[in-house]
């Protein structure tokens, strides 16, 4: 499954809470922007969408049904083989921590 997929997916039901996505070549990833007042962004890597795809698809389901009005950027991350959304470094873009964030290695 690839980003289309899952977006299509995650818009059946939720998407009153997303504001827009995108795909994001320098990024390696999905970028979903929710709606929230302080313009939150989920930054989903192309390596865990393509190797998780239902757990991706659930841990955003279950994201999205929380009340986001505290967060503000997150990157999906995969760790020891456990998903964890993590908040982005304060840098000046999430594509700056994204970089540091997201490596091969712990995607899968």
């Amino acid at each position: 499954m690839d980003y289309s997929d899952l977006i299509k997916q995650l818009g059946s039901g939720l998407g009153r809470q997303i504001l827009a996505f995108d795909y994001s070549e320098e990024l390696g990833g999905c970028l979903i922007y929710l709606v929230t007042p302080n313009g939150c962004t989920l930054l989903i890597p192309d390596e865990i969408i393509e190797h998780k795809y239902d757990d991706v698809l659930s841990m955003l389901r279950a994201r999205l049904k929380n009340d986001n009005a505290g967060v503000s950027h997150e990157i999906l991350t995969d760790v020891n083989d456990e998903l964890e959304f993590k908040p982005a470094p304060a840098k000046a873009t999430l594509g700056d921590a994204a970089g540091d964030e997201v490596k091969p290695a712990q995607c899968g």
